[in-house]
């Protein structure tokens, strides 16, 4: 078992051993800790020769060489899509995306619902802010997807909570398919947004689930390094995650107690389905893995799910098609190398986010990189014949047992 993967992530030696002992033995020993590892190297090799950077360069080099060129990378891309000032992004980001041929179906709430619940349960906040006395003269002049991220922003947490609750109550006949789309919250009565949503996360960009929405808050009148390339690549995964939660609620729709189901997705619960090595896989990981083995693994989700539903967006992908540098990042966002202070990641969305942000070298920001490494971990043993079988028999019990049974009588 090597350790690079175990430092990379942060994980104990001896919990990590036994993970990686107990998932090969499952496997027959294909040593894909070793693979990944090996795959990790040749990739780093490859960045230090493209920096120009030596072996044994010092890591606060390293990751400022990632800096610079993250910078570089930016600016191409901004002069690409036209955007001088941070300003003019949300914008632009938005109509890229209405552009972008890739799969935007989801499975949402459909507009009629989602105005009869908040007619029934105010946003008081929002209404103040947008300046409407009624919540009906507020649905009379105002875009519902606009509202309900504007209501994300403004409203508290235990407001939140309790109109969430609502959704308890909802079934399959409240659903529809439709594009999910990018708002932009601008005009004056949406400015100060963006400083609600900065933190943790370090963005202030919101995915409403329940309406299929990516809402991008405004931003200040002026030069913002690194803003067009942080804003897409979040837009893009949010994308993803919208996908992912809206075909976890359509392959839930005949199951026992749908409104709770919903309650869960929307709340981030990963609904585990299965189990490999002692290890829980939540539906997030799920449905990376059936959309990557392709379109006859997905036959134990009908009539619910087909193939057009595990469909994500490659976010470097779609990132160096239009602007050719940024093939530089193009599947590094497992990718890191070991310093004594933490790893140093290549992830791209981390790289955006240290460089938005103008953080230093030792407060620095590598957690996208560890979350998608152990998912890539994951993601090499599912991929062998007898755990994806096992892990595919898991979750067609899993979806046997939600389901509802109907009694015909006699």
């Amino acid at each position: 078992m090597t350790k690079v993967i175990a430092n990379l992530l942060g994980e104990g030696d001896a919990e990590f051993s036994r993970l990686i002992n107990r998932l090969e033995s499952l496997t027959g020993l294909p040593g894909e800790d070793l693979k990944l590892t090996s795959d990790i190297a040749a990739k780093v090799r490859l960045v230090r020769r493209q920096l120009d950077l030596g072996d044994t360069t010092k890591s606060k080099e390293v990751y400022q060489a990632l800096q610079h060129t993250l910078a570089l990378h930016d600016s191409f891309l901004a002069k690409k899509l036209h955007i001088a000032k941070a300003s003019e992004a949300p914008e632009q980001i938005k109509r890229l995306v209405a552009r972008l041929k890739i799969n935007k179906k989801v499975w949402v709430l459909r507009g009629s619902v989602a105005k009869r619940m908040m007619q029934e349960n105010p946003p008081k906040k929002l209404m103040k802010q947008l300046k409407h006395r009624s919540a009906e003269s507020m649905l009379k002049h105002e875009d519902i997807g606009e509202l309900f991220a504007g209501m994300h922003y403004l409203e508290s947490e235990a407001w939140l909570q309790t109109f969430a609750k609502g959704f308890k109550k909802l079934g399959p006949s409240d659903f529809e398919s439709r594009e999910l789309k990018v708002v932009v919250l601008s005009g004056k009565p949406w400015s100060g947004l963006s400083k609600s949503r900065t933190s943790p996360k370090r963005h202030s960009v919101l995915a409403v689930s329940e309406l299929g929405i990516v809402a991008l808050s405004p931003l200040p009148d002026k030069h913002l390094p690194g803003i067009t390339t942080t804003l897409l690549a979040i837009v893009l995964g949010y994308i993803n995650e919208l996908r992912s939660n809206s075909a976890a609620i359509k392959l839930h729709q005949m199951s026992a107690g749908f409104g709770k189901k919903l309650i869960d997705v929307l709340n981030g619960d990963p609904m585990v389905m299965a189990s490999m090595a002692g290890q829980e896989l939540g539906w997030p990981t799920l449905y990376r893995h059936f959309g990557r083995v392709g379109v006859g693994a997905q036959s134990i989700f009908d009539p619910h799910l087909h193939s057009e539903d595990f469909e994500p967006v490659n976010v470097e992908d779609v990132l160096y098609h239009l602007e050719p540098a940024l093939k530089f990042w193009h599947q590094l966002e497992y990718v890191g190398v070991e310093a004594k202070d933490g790893p140093i990641s290549f992830n791209l969305l981390d790289n955006c986010l240290n460089y938005l942000n103008d953080l230093p070298y030792k407060q620095r920001t590598y957690r996208h990189m560890q979350a998608a490494l152990y998912d890539e971990l994951l993601l090499k043993y599912l991929s062998q014949p007898k755990l994806r079988s096992n892990v595919a028999d898991q979750v067609e019990q899993s979806l046997v047992k939600s389901s509802v049974t109907i009694t015909v009588g006699d």
